[in-house]
């Protein structure tokens, strides 16, 4: 295990106290807009779609606390990603009508020129008081690097960018459930999470990247694709 997976192993382990005590203390933050028609937060998301074979592992996953908690939202395979970066964090006043799409597919190329292709390892549960994710571990350094250089690039356009404003992206999670529901049944609900504590999802090779404009969950209907880019093209 590199010093980079030892780090992010530690922050997704502090992530699993801190949503813990949260559960047995406060309960769970539940997300009033996750059904909401009305809600029109959107932003521009460069990410990753695993592969068929992966999101079938995490469905199975889910089966097991769709049984426990049939209230909570989980995402459909279509709808599973990892962000490599939040190009643009979702507002409400983000302009689909009159958004420019070429600059940023182009900017984009230009900054995906020379890296090489990503390998990711999924194993384990982390959770937060919003939500449960499958841990993340970029398996050399080019997910960094690329990252690195978006933010370089677009900070040095004149691009709308809002890299990094809510937080910093380090980790390689997928999220998979939200809390929609307060918990009923909170110590059988911790139980099933440390089951799946280190259970193993498997390794992939990206082979191409997605440019979405897209909703706060990415849900598909409301999910546009705006450029699919090969590694190395």
């Amino acid at each position: 295990m590199t010093h980079s997976d030892v780090s992010l192993q530690q922050h997704y382990d502090e992530m699993y106290a801190n949503a813990l005590k949260h559960f047995q203390g406060q309960g769970v933050q539940t997300d009033p807009l996750i059904d909401d028609p009305s809600d029109r937060r959107t932003g521009l998301t460069l990410l990753i779609r695993p592969p068929e074979a992966v999101c079938h592992k995490i469905s199975g996953i889910i089966e097991d606390f769709r049984a426990l908690l049939p209230d909570q939202y989980f995402y459909p395979e279509s709808d599973m990603h990892i962000t490599i970066m939040s190009i643009i964090s979702c507002y409400p006043e983000f302009n689909t009508q009159d958004f420019q799409a070429d600059p940023y597919i182009e900017l984009t190329k230009e900054c995906l020129e020379g890296i090489p292709p990503i390998k990711i390892n999924l194993k384990g549960i982390t959770a937060s008081p919003a939500g449960l994710v499958i841990q993340g571990f970029p398996m050399d350094r080019h997910l960094n690097k690329l990252r690195d250089v978006l933010r370089q690039r677009f900070r040095a356009s004149e691009l709308e960018e809002s890299i990094d404003r809510r937080y910093t992206i380090r980790t390689a999670h997928l999220t998979f459930m939200r809390f929609r529901k307060p918990l009923r049944e909170t110590d059988t609900f911790i139980q099933l999470l440390n089951n799946h504590r280190n259970t193993s999802i498997g390794e992939f090779t990206v082979d191409n990247m997605q440019l979405t404009i897209n909703d706060w969950y990415q849900k598909e209907a409301k999910t546009t694709l705006i450029h699919r880019f090969k590694q190395g093209r």
